[in-house]
């Protein structure tokens, strides 16, 4: 009787652990989608600034092609202006690195791993 007792407690526990991890799984999971979504924005963003930058270098180029009496000098201060800054992407990935130090990635199939 004693046996069955303790064989039970370790059948409950076992199934407590899982469910734990599930949860935390479902709560990281969702946080790296979070993370992707935001990543998602600011690289449409970022694809947005990109097209207007190259969109101020063909017209600052278009400028400088005409004959120097005829240069809007607004237009091209304007242009280049425009050329010259960066806007670098950064990646949100807050929620992958505390899954990979923390080990948490065994709590997710092998194939959502890969």
């Amino acid at each position: 009787m004693l046996f069955l007792a303790v064989f039970c407690g370790f059948l409950a526990e076992t199934k407590r652990e899982q469910m734990a991890e599930n949860k935390t799984a479902k709560q990281l999971a969702q946080s790296l989608l979070a993370d992707f979504k935001t990543d998602a924005e600011t690289l449409n963003a970022a694809l947005i600034y990109g097209n207007e930058k190259i969109h101020a270098i063909d017209s600052f180029f278009l400028q400088t092609s005409l004959p120097v009496e005829k240069w809007n000098d607004t237009l091209i201060y304007k242009y280049a202006g425009l050329a010259a800054r960066v806007r670098p992407f950064e990646r949100n990935s807050g929620t992958y690195d505390q899954v990979k130090a923390s080990g948490s990635l065994r709590y997710f199939r092998q194939e959502l791993v890969d």
